[in-house]
C-alpha cells in the first residue's frame, strides 16, 4: 500500500509537470504543439464542450445540435463524450479550465493504470514507476494531450484493460472481468473507439506471452 501511494503521488507530479512544461509553457518549450497541432481542440472540441455543458446545466439533454449545418446529432457524435463520466468537470468549471483538468486527470490515469499493469505482471515497484512515467511522457501521450481530448480519454484505458486481462487469467473471478469490461466501455464513451483495436492487439500480445 505504501509503495502504491508513493507511486500515485509521483505519477501525479509527473503528469502536472509534463502538462505544464511540454504543453502550456512558452511555444519554444512545447515539443508537442506544432503549427495547427491543436486546431481540432479549438475549432471542434472547445465549442461543443461549451455548448453541451450549457445545455446540460439548463436541464436539456443534448440529443441534437440545431446550430450546426441544418442540424446535427450531438449525443450520437461519440467525440463529444456526453456520457463519459470523466467529462463531469465541464459541468462545474469554465470550459478552458475543465479541458485542462480533464487532460491532466487522464495523464495521471495513464500512468497509474500502467503502474497497475506492470505490477500485475510481476515487475518491481520501481520498474512500474519507470513504465508509468515513460507512458505519461511519451510522444504518443503528449501529442494526444495537445491535440484531442477524446483521443487521450480513450487511450489511457489501454493499460487498465491489460491489467484486467492479467487479473482475469490469474483469478478467474467476476471482479477481474469487470475491470476489462469497464476499460472497454470507457474507450467507447471517451469518444475515440478505434483504440479498442489497439487494445485488442495488445491483449493478444500479452496473453500470447503468457
Amino acid at each position: 500500500v505504501a509503495h502504491a501511494r508513493r507511486a500515485a503521488a509521483l505519477i501525479a507530479l509527473v503528469a502536472l509537470a509534463f502538462w505544464y512544461v511540454c504543453i502550456i509553457a512558452p511555444p519554444w518549450h512545447r515539443p508537442f504543439v506544432g503549427v495547427l497541432a491543436n486546431i481540432d481542440l479549438f475549432t471542434q472540441i472547445y465549442p461543443m464542450a461549451l455548448r453541451g455543458a450549457a445545455w446540460m446545466r439548463a436541464g436539456v439533454f443534448p440529443l441534437w445540435n440545431p446550430f450546426q449545418l441544418a442540424g446535427h446529432p450531438f449525443l450520437a457524435t461519440a467525440l463529444y463524450g456526453v456520457c463519459y463520466p470523466l467529462n463531469l468537470p465541464y459541468l462545474f468549471l469554465s470550459t478552458p479550465t475543465a479541458i485542462e483538468v480533464v487532460i491532466v486527470t487522464h495523464l495521471f490515469l495513464a500512468g497509474w493504470f500502467t503502474y497497475l499493469y506492470t505490477r500485475s505482471i510481476g515487475l518491481h515497484p520501481l520498474a512500474g514507476i519507470a513504465g508509468a512515467v515513460a507512458y505519461v511522457t511519451s510522444g504518443f501521450m503528449g501529442n494526444l494531450a495537445a491535440w484531442f481530448t477524446p483521443a487521450i480519454a480513450s487511450a489511457v484505458w489501454l493499460p487498465l484493460g491489460l491489467y484486467g486481462v492479467e487479473r482475469t487469467i490469474d483469478r478467474r473471478d467476476a471482479r477481474s472481468a469487470t475491470v476489462v469490461a469497464v476499460a472497454m466501455a470507457m474507450v467507447f464513451l471517451g469518444g475515440w473507439a478505434e483504440f479498442c483495436l489497439y487494445w485488442r492487439d495488445a491483449t493478444r500480445t500479452s496473453t500470447g506471452a503468457r
